[in-house]
């Protein structure tokens, strides 16, 4: 009946579940669960019904003692002793969810997403930030650089999947251009805040408020709320940390990483409140390993059900782990938090060995997978498989697709993973955090199935990309100059045309006839000039006298948001030293905010004094546009052209994180060790913890296992509750 009643009206499904309701309990299928027992009185009341209900998981709570095996946990589950009502409460989830201020988990589509860690080098190499969200990985995923958002959108990908990220770095561009080419955006949070950062939570008992609450707040304010105060609507789902299981401080300690999820949760919900949040809420995971949780107390043979049942007990009893709560967990857990885990296990075994426990053990609790890929398997097929196993389900939401590039950096069994290589192509150098780096073309991955991308293009959906492309001149990214059209001149009518359309943007006009502008395309392209800078000049000469173009009405010279932000701070430096009438410490305090509100303050009043060609004075090597008032990244006629993008407007003086954040290990406090006890211990930033190479963390690992986040065997030691360090 639940099932069935999908298509009905709120008020019948509503009828539907009331009837159901006294049915089951003259059946006595309710006597043992006491949400429904305390409203046995009151089956008519609308209030009562849904609060008993969104009871949810509490009402499913197996009796102690907790079996282990599945053997023995179906045969108890087969004779009622939990309650035996998965229907009921999957259903009432989604009535729920359909009202205004309901259980945001439903489950509109599918999660056909991409997991993204884009290292932009081609061998092992030591990196010490992992955003990939930030305006300094832009000439990665930005559309005038390599477009991986593009790409991922091209193989039918709906969401992305992210992982740590530097909350004092802007994500606001990110998620704009995430949302402008359709995918929606789970983000994770770093590391850094959890192992890693001088006074790290696992040195205050794994107590996380305050450092997660901060780092989060900064995350809001730097791009994550827009300044309707509301979440970006690019933005779905937040992962409060990745595989705690095997570095908080290990799967030998449930009760440790579980006390550290919920008082980093605790913490970024007071964020939300300290920001002002308002309006669409959005959900939270935690994202477990595939391992089996022998200390976990439950489920200790089944892969990552053990991890996310101790979470649960943890956000429904917070005090039990020996942390009091400033917010209420056991609400937030029945209307915002999402179980997930990572695996490299085919869809069979998931359905098998962990989707069939899971909906009996966490009945309207939603699921993901947030890294899903099997080495070896027909990635197509096997992708379909878990997509129809999750279409089947009312609670596997879906997966991401591990991942997007491969990890040369790790080496190893890693490199098994990535859909895309990189190639010869350099779309062009970039600075990421002190270092400089090659914006390389993709290359599809082969294996003998084909290529990856399009096996997964072909079960997500998609077209894929054009793989030619990837890794030549593109006329929407090339410099607009001889050289840039030199590099696509021979590519085309359309690539011509695509040249020609940047062009007349740039100079401020718009096409009237579009045919007209065809006519000439096919013109200029079947000529030949002797060289690139004759045929370049005269395709200017062409568009400058072109009775088919007009003005744009009221065109201002402003930052082009899809410009990388490096090169627009460059532009403002060369801007200003140019400039006599206007003083660039005198800009107004409303235009303060970010490189781009400078910059078209800066740009403008450059354009103003020198006038002339907007090609030589508005172009800034492509970091500034001619727009007009339709351009979504300017408003003029305030005191300055502010930018109307995603991220939230900052104050003058932006808001900093707690002195701890950032402030390097002491020196000359925890040493380095040698490079024969340190072994592949690899960290982005030198914890204020001592660590060793342990081969004892394997193959389960302990208190201190996985301390850099990439290799279990790298281990803590010297403070409780990690073992001492060797001699």
């Amino acid at each position: 009946l639940a099932q069935d009643a999908n298509g009905l009206s709120f008020d019948l499904q509503e009828a539907l579940l009331v009837s159901m309701f006294g049915f089951c309990k003259r059946l006595a299928l309710l006597s043992s669960c006491g949400p429904f027992a305390n409203v046995a009185a009151a089956e008519s009341s609308r209030d009562s019904i849904h609060a008993a209900l969104a009871a949810g998981d509490e009402c499913v709570q197996p009796a102690q003692p907790v079996p282990s095996s599945r053997e023995s946990r179906s045969l108890q589950v087969s004779g009622g002793d939990a309650c035996a009502l998965s229907a009921i409460q999957r259903k009432s989830r989604r009535v729920q969810g359909s009202q205004q201020g309901g259980d945001g988990r439903r489950k509109p589509g599918l999660i056909k997403g991409i997991s993204y860690g884009p290292m932009p080098c081609k061998e092992h190499c030591d990196i010490h930030m992992d955003d990939f969200m930030g305006e300094a990985s832009k000439p990665l995923w930005g559309p005038r650089g390599r477009a991986d958002l593009q790409v991922m959108k091209s193989l039918g990908a709906n969401h992305v999947r992210l992982y740590g990220n530097n909350p004092q770095s802007s994500h606001g561009a990110f998620l704009d251009e995430a949302e402008q080419v359709g995918l929606a955006v789970i983000v994770g949070m770093s590391d850094y805040p959890y192992t890693q950062m001088q006074n790290h939570c696992m040195s205050t008992g794994y107590d996380c408020y305050e450092v997660v609450k901060a780092v989060y707040l900064m995350n809001l304010l730097k791009g994550f709320m827009t300044e309707r105060t509301e979440y970006h609507p690019a933005l779905q789902q937040v992962i409060v940390i990745n595989e705690p299981d095997l570095k908080l401080p290990g799967i030998a300690e449930p009760r440790l990483f579980a006390k550290g999820i919920i008082s980093a949760l605790d913490g970024m919900l007071d964020a939300e409140k300290e920001a002002g949040l308002t309006g669409r809420l959005i959900n939270f995971t935690a994202t477990f390993s595939f391992g089996i949780c022998p200390s976990c107390s439950g489920y200790t043979t089944d892969p990552a059900i053990g991890q996310m049942y101790e979470v649960r007990k943890a956000l429904l009893n917070p005090l039990a782990y020996g942390y009091n709560a400033r917010n209420d967990l056991a609400e937030f857990y029945r209307t915002r938090w999402v179980h997930s885990f990572n695996t490299a296990a085919p869809a069979s075994f998931v359905k098998t060995s962990f989707l069939q426990t899971y909906e009996v053990v966490f009945p309207s609790t939603p699921v993901v997978i947030h890294e899903y890929h099997t080495p070896g398997f027909n990635p197509k097929e096997d992708l379909q498989d878990i997509l129809n196993i999750a279409s089947s389900s009312s609670l596997l939401q879906g997966v991401s697709f591990f991942e997007f590039q491969v990890r040369y950096d790790k080496g190893g069994s890693e490199l098994a993973f990535g859909m895309f290589g990189l190639g010869n192509y350099n779309l062009g150098d970039f600075e990421y955090y002190g270092n400089s780096y090659g914006s390389w073309c993709l290359t599809p991955v082969e294996t003998s199935f084909g290529k990856v991308p399009t096996l997964v293009a072909e079960a997500y959906g998609g077209t894929g990309p054009d793989y030619e492309s990837l890794c030549a001149p593109d006329p929407s990214k090339v410099g607009i100059s001889a050289q840039g059209y030199g590099s696509i001149m021979s590519q085309g009518p359309s690539k011509l045309a695509a040249f020609a359309t940047r062009l007349l943007e740039h100079m401020g006009r718009k096409i009237t006839d579009p045919s007209a502008f065809q006519n000439m395309v096919a013109q200029v392209s079947g000529e030949h000039f002797g060289s690139a800078s004759a045929g370049y000049q005269e395709l200017l000469r062409r568009l400058r006298s072109a009775s088919w173009t007009d003005r744009v009405s009221d065109a201002r010279c402003v930052a082009d948001r899809r410009a990388n932000s490096g090169q627009v701070a460059a532009s403002i430096a060369l801007a200003c030293s140019e400039m006599t009438a206007f003083n660039c410490s005198n800009i107004p305090q409303d235009c303060n905010g970010s490189v781009w509100s400078v910059a078209d303050v800066v740009f403008s009043e450059y354009y103003n004094q020198k006038q002339g060609d907007p090609l030589q004075n508005c172009y800034f090597s492509g970091g500034a546009i001619l727009a007009g008032p339709e351009y979504a990244g300017r408003r003029c006629g305030m005191q300055c052209c502010g930018y109307s993008g995603g991220h939230a407007a900052l104050p003058t003086v932006p808001p900093t994180l707690p002195p701890i954040f950032g402030t390097p290990s002491p020196s000359g406090g925890v040493p380095a060790p040698s490079p024969e006890a340190a072994g592949a211990c690899s960290f982005s930033v030198p914890p204020a913890v001592a660590y060793v190479w342990d081969e004892s963390c394997l193959p389960v690992g302990g208190a201190g296992c996985n301390a850099d986040g990439k290799h279990l065997e790298c281990r803590f030691c010297g403070e409780p509750p990690f073992p001492d360090c060797p001699a």
